[in-house]
């Protein structure tokens, strides 16, 4: 017999059951951001948004629109090294040399 699905009860899920998945995922998600994100927590009292304000989907154009830049700028602002981490000068500077290597060295044994 030939398979059909390779979750048949994810694939078939009714859509107010998956509404009801992707409700309680948001909602997990918020409450971990809204209590370990400096970044969100500011955005968010920025926009005067409160966290029972948001209880599904619909309500997620209430949340304000993040830039990678921002996270980025947070995320630097925040690690242990973050006095002593180079600038990043473009966006591909992080990605010109292979990590694990040195000029003309193979990582192979």
């Amino acid at each position: 017999m030939e398979r059909v699905y390779w979750d048949e009860d994810r694939e078939t899920i009714q859509p107010a059951a998956l509404r009801r998945l992707e409700n309680e995922a948001l909602r997990t998600q918020l409450d971990y951001v809204w209590s370990s994100s400096p970044l969100y927590q500011a955005k968010f009292a920025q926009a005067g948004i409160k966290r029972e304000a948001i209880g599904d989907g619909a309500d997620l154009p209430l949340l304000p629109f993040t830039e990678n830049t921002n996270a980025e700028a947070a995320s630097r602002s925040t690690l242990p090294l973050a006095a002593i981490w180079p600038a990043r000068q473009s966006r591909s500077s992080a990605f010109t040399k292979p990590l694990g290597r040195r000029a003309g060295r193979s990582m192979s044994p």
